[in-house]
């Protein structure tokens, strides 16, 4: 179920809005600008609807300040407007809105907007995780590989000073007798390592 947020600050619209899209989502809403910002950074919806023209902040403030927050600049949006001149929708896109619908709409309408965008949402959540997943896979394989080369060669230098001990004192043999110690740890780390990323593909 996603979650929606309304922001129209006509009661008798917004109530519409709500009850047309609540039996399929969980709906918040809200009277103005303000408030939704504060809602839309608490509870950060799946998507915002917002009317374009309201008082003390319109809904292209509204888009602006959620485009410039890390936490809300990827939220779906959709305005809400009952203005259907190209130049209120090009400025709507130049900051970032997703689509518009035109009052006055029907239920219908509204519901196909809301469910293309939240497909597309969707689709582009299931893109980013496989990606994510991608990247995982490839540190689970690359990684226990480097460590256990890096490994080897502190091992490897570290054989050779131990076996030409002549110009070499107690501390120093102390010394390197820690990394002799700290390289075992790292290599069973590293085989452990390994043996975890193997039994992941094989799920």
């Amino acid at each position: 179920m996603a979650k929606i947020l309304v922001i129209e600050d006509d009661d008798a619209l917004r109530n519409i809005v709500i009850q047309g899209l609540s039996d399929d989502h969980e709906v918040l809403a809200t009277n103005n600008g303000f408030s939704g910002i504060e809602l839309a950074s608490a509870h950060l919806p799946d998507l915002v609807i917002c009317d374009i023209s309201m008082h003390g902040m319109d809904g292209y403030s509204v888009l602006t300040h959620l485009r410039s927050e890390e936490a809300t600049a990827e939220i779906s949006f959709i305005f809400l407007t009952a203005h259907g001149g190209r130049e209120w929708m090009r400025r709507g896109m130049d900051l970032g809105a997703d689509d518009y619908v035109t009052k006055p709409f029907n239920l219908i309408d509204l519901q196909q907007a809301v469910e293309t965008r939240l497909s597309k949402k969707a689709f582009r959540d299931m893109q980013v995780d496989k990606k994510v997943s991608e990247l995982r896979d490839s540190i689970l394989t690359a990684l226990p590989h480097e460590l256990r080369t890096a490994i080897m060669v502190i091992e490897g230098y570290t054989h050779l000073l131990m076996d030409d001990l002549t110009h070499i004192g107690s501390e120093q043999m102390e010394m390197l007798q820690a990394i002799g110690d700290s390289t075992a740890r790292m290599h069973r780390l590293a085989e452990k390592y390994l043996w975890y990323s193997r039994s992941q593909f094989l799920k």
